[in-house]
């Protein structure tokens, strides 16, 4: 290389030269990109689950928390939900079940943005499942990992252990793809 050229990254750059280069490429700063990367990681639970409610007649995540939701949900305002948005209100719980685990997507993947490793990412997913399989399920009549449904617990757990899986493998390659620094192995 020409003694008088410059790269990006080298010794002796410019002192803003290097930040000008990593916003021209569109690098995202982890506080940022670790929510971006939760809300990816949910739409992949999403859309697994309901793969797999297809396949093996497994009711998702927010079917299940919508049936928690239902019991839990004050006779006087569930009756106000049903008067005022009379067949609504069953898709109204259902998607307003489904924004709020984006945004807990969101801030799990804010969590996982202070300190990202796979470690983190399978004690996520192992964490989100038990806690779905022992508290969620139960609680919505269900079962422990859910041996009430009709598909029986081995095809409830195989489909939730998917979709959380799914949701921390987005997780972590969103979040690889957005911080080039989290790419980088830590001795």
């Amino acid at each position: 290389m020409q003694a008088g050229t410059w790269r990006p990254g080298r010794e002796g750059a410019p002192r803003g030269a290097a930040t000008s280069a990593a916003s021209a490429r569109g690098v995202l700063p982890a506080a940022l990109a670790g929510p971006l990367a939760g809300l990816g990681g949910a739409a992949a639970l999403f859309v697994v689950g309901w793969l797999l409610r297809s396949l093996l007649r497994v009711p998702t995540l927010p079917e299940a928390l919508s049936e928690w939701a239902t019991f839990f949900v004050p006779y006087w305002v569930f009756e106000y939900m049903i008067n005022a948005f009379r067949s609504g209100a069953k898709e109204l719980l259902f998607w307003g079940i489904v924004a709020i685990l984006a945004l807990i997507g969101a801030a799990l993947g804010a969590l996982y943005g202070r300190r990202a490793s796979p470690r983190l990412t399978v004690a996520l997913v192992l964490a989100l499942w038990l806690f779905t399989m022992l508290v969620v399920l139960p609680a919505s009549d269900m079962g422990f990992f859910g041996s009430d449904v009709r598909a029986g617990p081995l095809a409830v757990a195989a489909a939730y252990l998917a979709s959380y899986a799914a949701f921390g493998i987005v997780l972590s390659l969103v979040y690889w793809l957005l911080v080039p620094a989290s790419r980088k192995r830590r001795a």
